[in-house]
């Protein structure tokens, strides 16, 4: 037999295989077949069909946000697979923003799912994990580490479900759950070490990327009916518009003394409406009354200073790009994870919000100001950590932090410190609060002050 006859006849009984299992003709779920798009591929379905399919199936046992979180994550895994599956037929493109767009948005719709609530620690454990996503970046030029600095901010989250559910009813099953999710990102992360350990790969010889090329249709699980990224990010937007005062107050003006009728004398206390009165400026996001609502993006090194500001996604400075001359200035981010090798002189996060700076060493200190919800996680070592009129804060310690490293806090709230229990190199994290609230008595005989911490902080 020919080869094209044998080609035609093999097409023939895959359609029919299709029809009887009830998909559409021409479609095959995610993953596709073993071998589809080379041993890269072949090596992703099955860590998928293992791994991936479990933690999902363990999520939907569970059931309610956290099934959405096994559903949004599996969904995760198809749109990573088809990036995978379209670098191995096409050029590496100029800017693969565009292409990337339907992996950030599952990011993001897995963001969205972050709320109080009883499974809010099952939704950052994800949320931290699913980042490690955007390895396949083509700006991310070691992606093995990059995935394993999102492995343990995701294990520390982990780890506080599992001691908040094992003794609690269907525990175990929670348990699993979170052995299941750090199996996931370490398979993830042991994958791209194997297959891609500089980076992903792509086909000289194929065509040219499209962004429908790095989407798929089809998946093996059906999307989570939750807000997509876009929109979450147009919610976050919109709530810094409302008034807060339901409207009560919104335009109007401070009166001052002078201002008030009964000190006009002979003139009339009706004020005349005036057609082009300015509208109230929306409320400006941030942790600190002066922070801008909306930054000009910018990624530039500007004589020693790296100014990384205005950024939303995934943004890595490598080890060859600083210097322990360089300080490194983090402005007006949101929801953006900011990757810094080598050793720096200072860092300083500034105006920030939901924003994640992981680094390997600082000469002096990392300082955090007019910041919310931002978590710091220092690899290597740095001398100091200031935080400074911040609301939401997570310091990650490395072994060579703890004994190392002061904490400097001033007009800060939930303030949070985490670090590893022993000098094991699989220690699990402990976290303790940063005291926030102090007690101050007269000394005897009026000879000064005593400050001492609340006894929140040191009860038990």
């Amino acid at each position: 037999m020919a080869l094209n006859e044998y080609l035609t006849s093999l097409t023939s009984r895959l359609a029919a295989v299709e029809t009887k299992l009830g998909l559409p003709v021409g479609k095959t779920p995610i993953p596709a077949a073993p071998g589809a798009g080379g041993a890269s591929l072949e090596s992703f379905d099955e860590f998928v069909n293992s791994t991936v399919k479990a933690f999902v199936t363990t999520s939907q046992k569970i059931g309610g946000k956290v099934g959405q979180l096994g559903d949004a994550t599996n969904e995760s895994f198809s749109q990573l697979r088809a990036f995978i599956d379209m670098s191995t037929k096409s050029k590496k493109p100029s800017d693969a923003t565009p292409m990337l767009k339907p992996i950030q948005d599952s990011i993001n719709a897995i963001s969205a799912l972050k709320t109080r609530d009883e499974f809010e620690n099952h939704s950052k454990a994800v949320a931290e994990g699913i980042q490690a996503m955007m390895w396949v970046n083509p700006q991310i030029a070691l992606p093995g580490p990059f995935c394993n600095d999102f492995v343990d901010a995701s294990v520390f989250w982990a780890n506080k479900v599992r001691q908040e559910w094992k003794s609690k009813e269907h525990g175990d099953l929670h348990v699993t759950w979170c052995t299941e999710l750090n199996n996931l990102w370490k398979g993830l992360a042991a994958y791209v070490k194997s297959n891609y350990p500089t980076g992903l790969t792509w086909n000289p010889n194929g065509s040219e990327a499209t962004a429908s090329s790095g989407s798929t249709g089809s998946s093996s699980a059906p999307a989570p009916k939750i807000a997509t990224g876009s929109a979450a990010l147009n919610l976050f937007a919109e709530l810094g518009s409302i008034d807060q005062s339901s409207g009560k107050t919104a335009g109007l003006k401070h009166v001052t003394k002078d201002m008030k009728s009964k000190n006009q004398g002979d003139k009339s206390s009706v004020v005349p409406a005036s057609s082009s009165a300015p509208k109230p400026a929306a409320k400006k996001w941030g942790g600190g009354d002066g922070t801008p609502a909306n930054v000009e993006p910018a990624f530039e090194l500007q004589g020693n200073k790296w100014v990384i500001q205005g950024q939303t996604g995934v943004i890595e400075l490598k080890e060859d790009q600083v210097s322990v001359k360089n300080t490194i200035y983090v402005f007006g981010c949101n929801g953006a994870s900011i990757v810094i090798g080598g050793k720096v002189n200072t860092i300083t996060i500034d105006g920030c919000k939901k924003t994640k700076v992981v680094f390997d060493n600082a000469l002096a200190l990392v300082e955090t100001v007019n910041c919310r919800q931002v978590q710091v996680q220092i690899k290597g070592k740095c001398p100091t950590a200031s935080v400074d009129k911040t609301d939401g804060y997570v310091l990650y310690l490395s072994r060579a932090c703890v004994n190392e490293t002061k904490i400097v806090s001033s007009k800060s709230s939930e303030m949070n410190v985490s670090f590893p229990k022993t000098d094991a190199a699989d220690s699990e994290y402990q976290e303790y609060a940063i005291p926030e609230q102090f007690v101050h008595h007269i000394k005897p005989n009026q000879s000064g002050l005593s400050s001492d911490v609340s006894d929140l902080y040191t009860a038990g």
